[in-house]
């Protein structure tokens, strides 16, 4: 197998050492190319995303089977159609943050002071909770919470 990206390359000797030491396993999350932040779909190049999946792909036949793991994956739905379509339907999908999503719209709506108390929160514990995660959300830009 010849693999020309680096990322993949990496996920090749994780797999082929756990396939040696006769480690079974049904999942791995390699990073992929382009940004998985929270709450937003991917940042970056589709194209060059696909062909990176694909060379996961590959590897996860060859040395599996084992399931592509996609952490981050809540809201990614431009990305949702390449990793079924590399992986063959050999996925696992994180995506719990779709729910909070979701629960957040629905406070918005229902309950709006609550929402500006949520949001105000965030605001206030977002440079110590970013640390955290992959995000690159500037709070300059935020829009204004009105009363």
């Amino acid at each position: 197998m010849r693999l020309k990206r680096r990322q993949p390359c990496r996920a090749f000797y994780i797999a082929s050492e756990l396939k040696r030491l006769g480690v079974h396993w049904v999942s791995l999350a390699p990073r992929y190319v382009g940004r998985f932040e929270k709450g937003v779909d991917y940042i970056g190049d589709l194209a060059e995303l696909r062909t990176d999946l694909a060379g996961h792909a590959a590897i996860a036949r060859a040395l599996g089977p084992y399931k592509l793991s996609l952490h981050s994956g809540s809201d990614k739905f431009s990305v949702y159609p390449l990793i079924v379509e590399a992986a063959r339907g050999q996925v696992h999908f994180e995506d719990s943050g779709t729910s909070y999503l979701e629960a957040l719209r629905t406070i918005a709506r229902v309950k709006p002071a609550l929402f500006r108390e949520i949001a105000e929160l965030a605001i206030e514990r977002y440079p110590t909770d970013r640390a955290t995660y992959h995000v690159s959300a500037e709070l300059a830009k935020l829009p204004t919470l009105q009363q």
